[in-house]
């Protein structure tokens, strides 16, 4: 899942929103505010544990990735604009 999370020790903001025409209109992404202190401090968990759990690719990482990567992604690059 592709989210954002924004968070204070107050509240955090959740969602897949992009602060686009696109996102908005024809996507129909939302995000939700919360306020709640326990469900606050479980989404910063859950952001700590899945940061924890995830690896930085580099641009050379990227560059070096197998051919076949390199084929596949831009003929699926096509089909960006339908996702």
């Amino acid at each position: 899942i592709h989210s954002k999370v924004v968070m204070n020790e107050h509240c955090a903001i959740v969602g897949t929103i992009n602060m686009d025409y696109r996102s908005f209109y024809l996507h129909y992404e939302n995000g939700v505010w919360i306020y709640d202190e326990e469900f606050r401090q479980a989404v910063e968990n859950d952001f700590i544990n899945t940061f924890a759990q995830s690896i930085e690719i580099t641009y050379e990482d990227w560059k070096n990735r197998p051919l076949k990567m390199k084929i596949i992604q831009p003929i699926l690059h096509v089909f960006d604009a339908l996702v």
